[in-house]
């Protein structure tokens, strides 16, 4: 299938059982995104957006339904996107820069062996007060500022930092100004009037769970096979070199064995080998994690397919990662497996995990949840190897505040807009110019659309011979219809 970036737009004026239907989304224009000739730059796309958005800001227009002159007001709100679009769009650094998040000014800290930005701050979001902020006994991280908690960013910051860049003499200076704030120099975006991108934006949820999980199931089963020199030079590199394997817990003796072993074994097995494999399953855990995978009896619509997800993890879609961690999925095939304090982490991460994606939260139970959040991501630091503080592990610190600003995360999550690319990208059927096709097959199912709104078609005239049907979603899409169907009357005022 051909692959391509569109820029879609959503009224959210509309009710959330409609907003989301592929009738109801504007295809504004397609980024050809085919393998070399995926655009390094979008602003020439978005450039031709900008001025048509900036004159529908300042122009008048005849209404029909008054029957008179009318302001047109029109204002982006929210920008969903994944973090590599983001990034993109906003001019910022991404996975691979120090100040890789962008909504706060966490510093990541880069690991040679590893080759990669890992980010260590996790016990700054918690209280001052917090045992975990005040424990010395198993962290050991000498760049972890634990004295405040990290600042966020702010858009007048940005505004000078991104003048600063392009104030810039050469190109190493320029290069000096981004690494130390993320930022790149202006966009076309920030021509819009009231444009505050740290407020209009947000980490996505269904990627950002996705990533985490699938990283989880890579490290536990040992699909992407862990180089335990690197890993542990990383450990003494960020100051964790003196950490310690829970008595309490199973030591690994041997090769992905795990066995009892005395304290004086114990004392003797130190150091990061003893300490990964704890989060390793052995061979017998994981046929059994597969023969409870394969056993599940799901209902219809439910989305995730019964089989070896363990070790089969081509066949986790986002959507299945989000199921197998949020409704316990994920916890029963690894009920008795791992170390014990490194189970109860995970699983402790894992009810999170399935409270962020709850239809409904009142406002103190957000609160709570935030503060068990910031706790469950501080043990899975002490708990689990430091290659997995990467920068969608530090995500998760902001997906509950932002529920707060912007409701359930089923309301902004990307679910739908992938499904949109995908149906679109399938009506690119001439190779020579894909988009063009693309394009003109929209434009055709536009008109259907209009045409049966005004009633000059029949509203059961079902566009599947030539354009494909807008509805062929997936049974796993489909339960995620279902939930941005419930609205939540508390957080609908946002709308």
């Amino acid at each position: 299938m051909y692959s391509m970036t569109p820029i879609m737009l959503t009224m959210l004026n509309l009710p959330r059982h409609i907003r989301n239907a592929f009738g109801n989304i504007m295809l504004c224009g397609i980024i050809p995104g085919q393998n070399k000739s995926e655009a390094c730059n979008l602003d020439p796309y978005l450039e031709i957006l900008v001025d048509e958005m900036l004159y529908l800001c300042k122009c008048r227009a005849f209404s029909e339904y008054h029957k008179a002159s009318v302001d047109v007001k029109l204002k982006l709100l929210l920008y969903v996107l994944d973090y590599p679009g983001l990034s993109k769009l906003f001019h910022i650094h991404g996975s691979g820069g120090l100040c890789g998040c962008h909504w706060c000014h966490v510093r990541g800290f880069h690991s040679a062996g590893l080759d990669k930005v890992i980010y260590l701050s996790n016990r700054s979001f918690l209280d001052k007060d917090d045992p975990l902020r005040l424990c010395v006994d198993k962290f050991y991280d000498k760049f972890e500022d634990r004295s405040s908690k990290l600042p966020a960013r702010k858009a007048h910051e940005e505004r000078d930092y991104r003048v600063a860049y392009k104030q810039s003499k050469n190109k190493a200076q320029a290069n000096s100004v981004s690494t130390a704030t993320g930022c790149k120099g202006p966009y076309p975006l920030s021509l819009l009037p009231g444009h505050n991108r740290i407020e209009e934006s947000l980490p996505d949820a269904c990627h950002t769970i996705k990533d985490f999980i699938q990283n989880i199931v890579y490290l536990i089963t040992g699909k992407k096979k862990v180089n335990v020199k690197k890993v542990m030079e990383a450990e003494a590199a960020s100051g964790r070199e003196k950490l310690r394997v829970d008595l309490s817990a199973t030591i690994v003796t041997g090769k992905r064995k795990r066995s009892e072993i005395s304290t004086n074994q114990a004392n003797e097995a130190t150091g990061l080998q003893a300490y990964s494999h704890l989060c390793l399953l052995t061979d017998q855990e994981i046929v059994l994690g597969n023969e409870r995978a394969a056993k599940l009896r799901v209902p219809s619509g439910f989305g995730l397919k019964p089989g070896n997800f363990l070790t089969n993890t081509r066949c986790l879609k986002s959507h299945d990662c989000k199921q197998i961690a949020t409704q316990n999925i994920l916890k029963y095939c690894l009920r008795g497996t791992l170390g014990i304090r490194e189970r109860t982490t995970l699983f402790f991460l894992l009810d999170c995990l399935r409270d962020i994606c709850a239809e409904s939260d009142a406002d103190d139970e957000l609160d709570e949840l935030e503060v068990k959040v910031n706790k469950a991501l501080a043990l899975f630091k002490r708990d689990f190897p430091v290659h997995l503080q990467n920068i969608t592990t530090h995500f998760i610190h902001h997906i509950v505040p932002d529920i707060k600003k912007y409701g359930p995360i089923y309301s902004t999550w990307m679910y739908v807009f992938e499904r949109f690319n995908s149906w679109i990208c399938k009506r690119a059927l001439n190779m020579q110019y894909p988009e063009v096709s693309a394009i003109e097959t929209y434009i055709l199912f536009e008109w259907c659309n209009c045409m049966i709104s005004s009633g000059k078609l029949p509203a059961t005239a079902i566009l599947t011979d030539h354009l494909g049907s807008y509805e062929e979603e997936s049974l796993e899409t489909k339960q995620e219809t279902r939930e941005s169907e419930k609205c939540n009357v508390k957080n609908s005022v946002i709308y």
